[in-house]
């Protein structure tokens, strides 16, 4: 790496991030401080820097690749996490047991203002995605209507608790989340 790499895809992936990165950091800090409130000596969770917000994205990104099931097995040292890869020391990014910290606040970064809104869990999510799409995407006059869908594998209860989970049977993986979509 040379001193002057501009950091292309990083660069990239801050000109598409869905909303006001800083904003949901600030939204993550607030939960982890709301939850330190009245805790004694050693047992408060740090606040997260930027930093680490960013490494928490990567690691979250190089999970999805990964298929893993999830953040914790990438921390299994014996297992070789990708083919392509040697194994991985994950905890040279950032330990587990921070890892484990910033995943259980990391989806308050995402919560909308509207309790009532059953969307509500990933409102700023969605609204920035649509804002930043709207200001940075060029649509042509054409487009084409169709829907996606995303798979969900609830762990928890029998439907996650989401209230917009679907059974679509035409669908190649029918439980998930049926979105929409607008293709120019």
């Amino acid at each position: 790496e040379s001193e002057d790499y501009s950091h292309p895809f990083f660069k990239l992936l801050l000109s598409l991030w869905p909303g006001d990165w800083r904003a949901q950091l600030a939204k993550m800090n607030a939960a982890i401080e709301h939850d330190n409130f009245g805790l004694q000596g050693n047992r408060h969770t740090k606040a997260c820097t930027e930093d680490e917000w960013w490494k928490w994205v990567g690691i979250l990104v190089f999970a999805a690749k990964a298929d893993k099931g999830g953040i914790s097995k990438l921390y299994d040292k014996k297992e070789q996490i990708l083919e392509e890869l040697p194994k991985i020391d994950l905890s040279k990014v950032m330990p587990k047991y921070r890892a484990d910290q910033l995943m259980k606040y990391f989806p308050s970064a995402f919560h909308g203002e509207n309790g009532s809104d059953p969307w509500n869990p990933v409102r700023a999510l969605i609204d920035g995605f649509n804002n930043n799409r709207a200001k940075k995407v060029a649509a042509s006059f054409r487009t084409v209507l169709d829907e996606t869908m995303s798979s969900w594998s609830p762990t928890t209860t029998k439907f996650g608790g989401l209230p917009f989970l679907s059974f679509i049977l035409r669908k190649p993986t029918p439980l998930g989340t049926e979105f929409k979509t607008k293709a120019c």
